[in-house]
Formats: structure tokens, C-alpha cells, sequence
């Protein structure tokens, strides 16, 4: 029987498909409910095999119409050869939004490995050739990362990254693992494509080295010329023979060995044969390194300035709460102003400094003099700070005017703040600030 038209089969006659793409067919207690009251509405697409009938579109209606004990389910009988029921199940299935990458990649898998090529399997299911291949090149990876997609442990954009890399276990062993680290999945992966690259490009370094005739050691690390040897380096680096590479390589203790970064550096094998040049480099060596250290200090000095500042631009911009505004200008008013000043604001706010001893800053540097300490006492009083941080702006006023030499002119604004608090200028402060004091 082969037809297009709907007909009544035996559910016992229909086996559903071993090769289904779907293999979890979720919760199927709507379906059977449904079933149970109004029965299968939508036919189940079957072929013929072995003698009787197997599933090729509605696996979970048929699994849903066992459960639901019906004995005849309706059908469309399609005759079908393997190629043409594998097509039609996986076009069935990849339609549906709840199939999973892995179940879809399969299903892709199953055509292919029947000689469908990916341009005819995308132009099949209606995805891209380049989703075709995306999906097929998450099979190669293994199968614990394939378990992880499936549960949505890992997603599958960063399963894909990770394909990159099925052709290095470890390198993808260490990218799944960084992953589980909070890195991003395309970082890791191309950490360890860099890496693999930098790997090969010293595979093929150490090859000429021995094509050239170079004795060749292998080197455990960057950092250190491997135990007995010493790098040999024109330029008198502090570790280094200094001595031309082409003069070197004229001696039997001439060698050569190559970094992590695949670069060739040579070696000398018998230091102790140049314990004279290797003593006058280090000396010149201590002075260039010291000099050195100056600069690379300086210029981090030079950079987080630069940092500080742009920092400090950022949180002029917020609102900052008056008392925290109060206490960093009074704190700096204190530490920044000279001492004749911090007198006189003592004098000010009428403060007996005397009770105060010079004791060490509390950073290590220098002394407290008395009357900074008394500032700071009398600013963290409650209250006080404003107090104090107005009597070392007055006090800078007052140091300023009492020289004759600075004139009061630009000063007016001061004694104009003082007449509104009750102080009258005496005519020889006016004389001055007017400009018409005798000379």
C-alpha cells in the first residue's frame, strides 16, 4: 500500500525510527490528553519496512497515541528508499524550534553520510550552506562539551568557537576550562590558536637550526638560558655574552635554542671560556639597569598621573556631599599651607598650640609641627572643620597684607566679607586698600 491519501493503520503495525533526530520528545501529557477526547486529528507520514510500517514525520504523536492506547492511528503512506525517509525526517524535524543543536547536527550528519553534499542539504532544509557547516563541525567535539550544549552548560556560539580546536584536544581541553573561568568563549579559543601557531612556527625554527648544522637545546622557559649555558647577546644585556653572534658561531661552544614565541636565540655552551668579557659586560650592565629602572619608574609615574588626574576630573563632575566636600578641603588646607600660615589661623581661632609637641607624620616623612597638630585637633572636633578651613584661607589673606610690599588692592573683596559680619575698616586700612597710603 503506497498512497498520498489518508488511511487507518494498526498502531501495533508502526515502529517509530531508530535514527529519529529527536530523541527527547518532551513532555507528552497535552498530547495524550488531547488524544484520549478528540483523538489523532494530524496523520502520521509512515513507509513501509520489514513487512510493516515505520515513522517518518510524527514521532510524538505516535508516542503520545501508545500512551493514550489507541489501537488505529491515520495515516499517510509514503514508499520511500533510506536517502529519501532519512530527508524527509531531518527536513521534518530541523522545522521545529525545540530540536536541540546536537539532535539538528546529527540529523544533518545522517544525510551527509549518504552522500548528500552541504550545498544540496541546505537548500533542502532552507538554511544557510555556512549553518550546515557550523552545526556538522560541533559533532567532532567531545562528547562530554556535546553533553554540556545539550544541558546549556555551554552555549552553542561558544560551541562553535570551540570546534576550532577538535583537532587539538589539549588546547580545547584548556579553552572549555577557561570558559568555566568566566573567560569568554572566543578569547580562550584564540589564545590557543595563538598559541598552536606559535608552537608551530618554533617546530619549524628548531628544523633549520639542525638543517643549518647549529647545535640545538631545548629551552624550559623565556626567562633563563638553559642550566650551563648563557644567551649570547651583542648588545651586553646583563645575562649575556657579549660578543657578535657571527664570532660566536665560529666556536665549538656555539649552540642555539628557541622560545615559547618561536624565536631563534643562541647560546653559549662554555661560559667559563669568556669569564673576562662576561665580567666587564655585568659592570657596565649594573649602571645601564640602575639607569634604566630610573626611567621605566619615572615613566609609570608620568602614566598614573595622567590616570590620577583623569580619575579626579571624573568625580568633579558627581555631586559630592557637603561634609566629605568640607572635610577634604580642610585636610588639604592643613597639610598644603606653610606654617607661618597655620600660626596665624591658630592665632585666629584663638588656639594655644603650645600644648602640641613635634611628633613623625604618620606616612614616615618628615615632622608635624605643633600648630598642624592643633588644626587637625580642632577640625575634628564636631563642627569644627569649616571653622578651621576659613582661618587658613584668612590666615593666607592676613600673611599676604601684613607686607607692605604686596599692596591691598586686590583685597577689597576680604574686608567687604568682614564689614558684613560687623568689622569696620579704620581709615588706614582704607587709605591702603584705596590705593592712597603715604609712600
Amino acid at each position: 500500500m503506497s498512497s498520498g491519501t489518508v488511511t487507518e493503520l494498526k498502531l501495533a503495525e508502526i515502529s517509530p525510527a531508530p535514527d529519529n533526530p529527536r530523541r527527547k520528545l518532551g513532555d507528552l501529557s497535552e498530547l495524550i490528553s488531547s488524544l484520549g477526547e478528540l483523538g489523532l486529528l494530524q496523520p502520521l507520514v509512515v513507509t513501509p519496512r520489514n513487512g510493516n510500517y515505520m515513522v517518518v514525520c510524527g514521532h510524538r504523536r505516535h508516542a503520545a497515541a501508545k500512551k493514550a492506547k489507541l489501537t488505529t492511528v491515520p495515516v499517510v503512506v509514503r514508499d520511500l528508499d533510506e536517502p529519501q525517509r532519512i530527508k524527509a525526517m531531518v527536513i521534518e524535524n530541523c522545522q521545529r524550534s525545540d530540536l536541540s543543536p546536537i539532535e539538528e547536527a546529527r540529523a544533518y550528519q545522517q544525510l551527509v553520510g549518504l552522500g548528500v553534499t552541504q550545498r544540496q542539504l541546505a537548500d533542502d532544509v532552507g538554511k544557510g550552506q555556512s549553518h550546515i557547516s557550523k552545526r556538522l563541525s560541533l559533532l567532532a567535539l567531545p562528547p562530554k562539551v556535546l553533553k554540556d550544549v545539550d544541558s546549556g552548560g555551554i552555549t552553542i556560539g561558544d560551541a562553535i568557537e570551540l570546534a576550532k580546536l577538535v583537532d587539538h584536544p589539549d588546547a580545547l581541553a584548556t579553552a572549555v576550562k577557561r570558559i568555566s573561568f568566566g573567560w569568554r568563549a572566543n578569547e580562550a579559543v584564540r589564545q590557543q590558536l595563538a598559541e598552536i601557531e606559535l608552537q608551530k612556527k618554533g617546530e619549524a625554527e628548531i628544523e633549520r637550526i639542525k638543517a643549518a648544522g647549529i647545535r640545538y637545546i631545548a629551552s624550559k622557559d623565556d626567562y633563563t638560558a638553559p642550566k650551563g649555558t648563557m644567551y649570547v647577546d651583542p648588545d651586553r644585556s646583563w645575562d649575556s655574552l657579549p660578543m657578535k653572534i657571527g664570532a660566536h658561531s665560529k666556536l665549538p661552544c656555539h649552540a642555539a635554542t628557541v622560545g615559547r614565541n618561536g624565536a631563534r636565540r643562541y647560546l653559549c655552551t662554555d661560559p667559563k671560556s669568556h669569564a673576562g668579557d662576561i665580567k666587564e659586560a655585568k659592570q657596565r650592565a649594573t649602571k645601564d639597569a640602575a639607569a634604566e629602572r630610573r626611567r621605566a619608574h619615572d615613566k609609570e609615574i608620568r602614566e598614573a598621573t595622567r590616570a590620577r588626574r583623569a580619575k579626579i576630573s571624573e568625580i568633579l563632575q558627581e555631586r559630592i556631599p557637603k561634609d566629605e566636600l568640607i572635610e577634604q578641603l580642610v585636610s588639604s588646607l592643613i597639610r598644603e599651607t606653610w606654617q607661618s600660615k597655620r600660626k596665624i589661623a591658630c592665632e585666629l581661632l584663638g588656639i594655644d598650640a603650645d600644648g602640641f609637641g613635634q611628633v613623625k607624620r604618620s606616612d614616615g616623612y618628615g615632622f608635624e609641627e605643633k600648630w598642624e597638630q592643633a588644626l587637625k585637633a580642632e577640625a575634628a572636633k564636631p563642627g569644627r572643620a569649616g571653622a578651621v578651613g576659613l582661618a587658613l584661607v584668612f590666615a593666607a589673606t592676613e600673611e599676604t597684607i601684613s607686607k607692605a610690599w604686596d599692596g591691598w588692592q586686590r583685597h577689597g573683596a576680604y574686608f567687604d566679607w568682614l564689614a558684613q559680619h560687623g568689622y569696620e575698616s579704620t581709615p588706614a586700612e582704607k587709605r591702603e586698600l584705596a590705593g592712597k597710603a603715604p609712600r
